[in-house]
């Protein structure tokens, strides 16, 4: 009897971006080297940072940072200019996660042990499908490993992780 084996490098199936530097103020988001989104901070606290995409120059949307209301992402056009896609919900488990509402289905963002952020499709509460990830170059910065089959929500998925991400930032500095 014969077999064949067929190997899939893991890598084929998730999109990397890497973040220039460790933060998410002024940053570039490099996938395979190329800067594909661009993070420009501005305001006198950080308090507005634009969402580009490098290739098309699209703004996917704006962050404003508020210190007495809550902090709120607001999306092109081209994402019907939504306000506050995160909104706040507890699990049956207890746990309070960021709620996110697409085309593609609901997603929750969520504190994790391994990935310190990471997003989860509400049919699949076990596998992450954008997590958080260390890396060593460029040093001391982190990635956002998105699988291939959810770069649909892209658009959504870095700001909601950008704006979590600062907030996490903010809280520890705290």
């Amino acid at each position: 009897m014969e077999s064949t084996t067929t190997l899939v490098n893991p890598e084929s199936h998730i999109t990397r971006l890497v973040f220039s530097k460790d933060s998410t103020l002024n940053a570039n988001l490099l996938e395979n080297g190329q800067i594909r989104y661009k993070l420009s901070t501005t305001g006198r606290n950080a308090q507005h940072t634009r969402i580009l995409d490098a290739i098309t120059g699209t703004e996917l949307a704006l962050i404003q940072r508020r210190i007495f209301k809550r902090d709120k992402i607001v999306f092109n056009a081209h994402q019907g200019g939504r306000r506050d896609v995160v909104k706040e919900h507890k699990l049956d488990d207890g746990f309070t996660v960021q709620m996110i509402s697409t085309e593609a289905g609901d997603f929750y963002w969520k504190m994790h042990p391994i990935h310190r952020l990471a997003l989860f499709s509400v049919s699949d509460p076990i596998h992450p499908v954008v997590y958080r990830e260390s890396v060593s170059e460029p040093k001391f910065s982190f990635a956002l490993v998105v699988k291939r089959e959810y770069e649909s929500i892209i658009n959504y998925v870095i700001p909601t992780f950008v704006k979590l991400e600062e907030q996490m930032k903010s809280l520890a500095r705290s």
